[in-house]
């Protein structure tokens, strides 16, 4: 006789409690046992198997198998987190019939983000005393993700611009923001929210055809989270992926040569023309080959004038009829933006995670409206609207893996112009490998390369230190690069020493795959106090045997070169910014704000007759005002004027906004368990210091941890972790904040006591017998196990 509902429903509700979630893949993630090739989940006892997961988005649909030729009842149950949800309400599922029988499907739309958790239970008719077998399988409906969107080719704002899902052609919700680019730029910007694993299309009602052939080729958020497109009244638009030019002068007349990666929607024919300053006719370029594939590339020849100005692809109509696209490419020289400093903000060898900081030049806004950046270790372009001047950032990018001896990862560098042409020139910008910590030289022999007794010391090298910045003082590194014997440079690494040649930290600096002159630089902005002097390894590549070497160290001296302000210029008597009194000594200061800061008073003041230029408003002597802070790193601009002297002394506040990011996921004790988008650590145990419970989380050298009250007081390492206490990590202005569990409350918890009733031997007794966890993190309960209980006791 089968057991009452009731009855079963306690038999579900203890196998929920004994499963942790898990990521897909078997019985609390234990593995797939016996598994047949394509099986994403299979049960204990190997009859039931998850074998297709269609799920995208707020979407779920999962196809599994019951591999049994006996009689048998299957209970299906669907969690959200803790909450049971209900059958043929909040999801549908059934049993396919015929062939097909034993194979069954589930099906649920517009569920809320979260975990989520699939619990099988297969039912032996014949002996309903326990399940004959069960599968969990734990899923995430994902959040929505912004995404921006650059559209050029209209005069106005496209009010009824949406995004479609190619995948069940429904729409998102309206742009959350709208607004031009730039005052010069004749483009838009654009907001929406998407679901990360779902691609999309444009769509407006206004009769617009935009530059997505959205049937081979949609915009996909795991591509990046910023686009360019080209919308038009007219069909003749195509999808740009990449492009390189470069010109050739072999022959008689010097030639311009071009690969294009792009998609077509096949509505019409392509040619290429090229134009000279005052050439309005263009002449015909050779299209030498056109490779079809997702997306297709083309290969491209065309004679240079002797003033180049464009080079153009033209859709061919089925009349002959010639039509411009949105593919223009101007000739203009291209140079990178000013002071660019190239940054690696993970620390670790072989890992970098870029970050680009520069400054917009004052002419650039009235004739640029994007910086592009397309580097070649990820598919993630990055953007920076030119809308003013000053200094600016892009990234940073995702972590990724570089090797040295495999490595082929610049950046390129391309403009946008006021219209949505791009440039053909494309300056490369070098990764940058940032070690941390660093005892002495890296292990070269460890990465098979070899050593070359060879010195490459060149002429007249520059370590020049310049004015404070974020993380120290800011530094130019350049010399004129020297003969290498036949040998390829690859990168230098740069070693910050002290004169007692310890160091401070090293830089690995890739060297362009083109080298646009014949001088190495690099910049850095933050260079340690104590570093008098670089050691420098170079790293080159012999043809003869096609091994990596690594050449002699060669020193150079640091050079402070600190410009002196003139003594007459004005300057600020006070600055304070968001409640912080800053220090005026420097004319460029940082300062972090809390995440979500969305404006900041200020006040400072100077002599009397000085005039200060804040936010576009004029005051004299002092200023108390409010100012709106627009982007994560917002660069506030403080302008003195001096009638006396005729000096002007301009300062630049950096505001960070602090921004959560993943600063650790790794514990050498216990178990971190992530709860929505925090992580909460379990278990802090009876009389743990708070230094003791620091040592125990995984983390890069240059992230900070600290463990806090709940009044926001840093607790002192040899303290006890208060109730209440939470872990803090941050670098910069990214943070990490970590939830606490006490192993005490854990098990009041799971033996129904009150808040504040003792612990006993007997209640951990219970425990033992009821639940036998793992409370420890090594994923068994052993003697450990007991001996961390028995330590909780009162």
């Amino acid at each position: 006789m089968r057991k009452t509902v009731w009855m079963r429903l306690i038999v579900v509700l203890a196998a929920m409690a004994l499963l942790p979630f898990a990521p897909p893949g078997g019985f609390g993630g234990a593995g797939i046992a016996g598994a047949e090739p394509g099986d994403l989940a299979v049960s204990e006892y190997e009859t039931i198997a998850i074998y297709n997961d269609y799920s995208s988005g707020d979407s779920v649909e999962l196809y599994w198998e019951v591999r049994t030729e006996d009689e048998y009842e299957l209970d299906v149950y669907l969690y959200r987190g803790e909450e049971l949800l209900g059958s043929f309400e909040d999801y549908y599922y059934g049993e396919y019939e015929d062939e097909q029988k034993n194979k069954w499907w589930l099906t649920a739309d517009s569920l809320i983000p979260g975990p989520y958790r699939l619990l099988l239970q297969l039912w032996d008719p014949q002996n309903s005393d326990d399940p004959a077998d069960w599968l969990v399988y734990d899923f995430e409906v994902p959040e929505r993700m912004p995404v921006t969107v650059y559209v050029f080719g209209t005069d106005d704002e496209i009010e009824d611009l949406q995004l479609v899902d190619t995948g069940n052609d429904e729409t998102t919700p309206v742009p959350g923001s709208v607004r031009r680019i730039s005052e010069e730029a004749k483009g838009y910007v654009y907001g929406f929210e998407v679901f990360p694993d779902r691609c999309f299309r444009l769509k407006s009602d206004n009769n617009y055809y935009f530059s997505i052939v959205y049937q081979l080729t949609p915009l996909c958020p795991e591509d990046g989270r910023e686009f360019l497109v080209h919308a038009s009244e007219t069909p003749y638009l195509l999808q740009l992926f990449d492009y390189i030019f470069w010109e050739e002068h072999d022959g008689a007349t010097p030639t311009l040569q071009g690969w294009i990666w792009f998609s077509t929607p096949g509505q019409f024919g392509l040619g290429v023309k090229i134009y000279g300053k005052e050439d309005v006719e263009g002449a015909g370029c050779v299209i030498n080959d056109i490779y079809e594939g997702t997306p297709a590339v083309m290969i491209l020849s065309c004679q240079l004038p002797d003033d180049p100005s464009h080079v153009e692809i033209v859709a061919i109509d089925g009349d002959g009829g010639e039509h411009t696209t949105n593919l223009v490419f101007r000739l203009d020289d291209v140079e990178l933006p000013g002071n660019l400093t190239v940054t690696d903000r993970d620390g670790r060898l072989g890992w970098v995670e870029q970050e680009f900081r520069f400054e917009v030049r004052e002419e650039d806004p009235a004739r640029f409206a994007l910086y592009r950046f397309v580097p070649l270790f990820t598919t993630e372009v990055r953007y920076a609207p030119v809308d003013g001047t000053g200094l600016r950032s892009a990234g940073p990018w995702e972590p990724v893996d570089v090797k040295v001896n495999s490595f082929d990862g610049s950046t390129f560098f391309q403009i946008v112009d006021l219209e949505g042409k791009l440039f053909a020139k494309t300056p490369e910008i070098p990764v940058v490998d940032r070690v941390s910590d660093v005892d002495g030289l890296l292990e070269y022999a460890a990465s098979g390369i070899k050593p070359w007794d060879e010195s490459f010391a060149p002429q007249h090298p520059s370590f020049k230190v310049g004015v404070n910045s974020a993380g120290g003082r800011s530094a130019l590194i350049e010399w004129p690069l020297p003969d290498h014997g036949g040998l390829e440079l690859i990168a230098y690494d740069l070693y910050y020493s002290d004169n007692n040649h310890s160091f401070r930290g090293a830089d690995r600096v890739y060297l362009p795959l083109e080298q646009p002159s014949d001088t190495f630089m690099h910049r850095s902005d933050d260079i340690p106090e104590d570093v008098e002097k670089l050691v420098v390894v170079p790293i080159l590549y012999n043809v003869d045997s096609s091994k990596l070497v690594y050449a002699r160290e060669f020193e150079v001296m640091l050079e402070d070169q600190v410009q002196e302000p003139d003594p007459d210029a004005p300057k600020l008597a006070s600055l304070t910014v968001n409640e912080v009194d800053l220090p005026t000594v420097s004319t460029e200061i940082q300062m972090f704000a809390p995440h979500g800061t969305e404006s900041v008073p200020v006040s400072a003041t100077a002599d009397a007759n000085v005039r200060i230029t804040l936010d576009g408003n004029e005051y004299y002597g002092s200023v108390e005002t409010e100012v709106p802070v627009t982007e994560d790193d917002f660069h506030m601009t403080i302008t003195l004027y001096d009638p006396d002297s005729d000096l002007t002394t301009v300062y630049t506040v950096i505001i960070r906004r602090m921004r959560t990011a993943e600063l650790t996921n790794q514990v050498l004790f216990g178990t971190l368990v992530k709860e929505g988008d925090e992580y909460e650590y379990r278990f802090v145990t009876k009389g743990m210091t708070a230094g003791a419970l620091r040592e125990r989380f995984v983390r890069d050298v240059s992230v900070t941890i600290g463990i806090m009250t709940e009044d926001e007081q840093f607790v002192q390492d040899g303290e006890e972790v208060p109730p209440g206490a939470t872990v803090h990590l941050s670098r910069n202005a990214e943070f990490q904040i970590i939830q606490l569990r006490w192993l005490s409350d854990y098990l009041r918890d799971e033996l129904d006591m009150g808040e504040s009733e003792p612990v006993t031997l007997g209640h951990i007794a219970l425990f033992v017998v009821r639940s036998r966890s793992d409370v420890t993190g090594d994923g068994k309960f052993d003697r450990e196990d007991a001996r961390l209980l028995l330590h909780e006791s009162d």
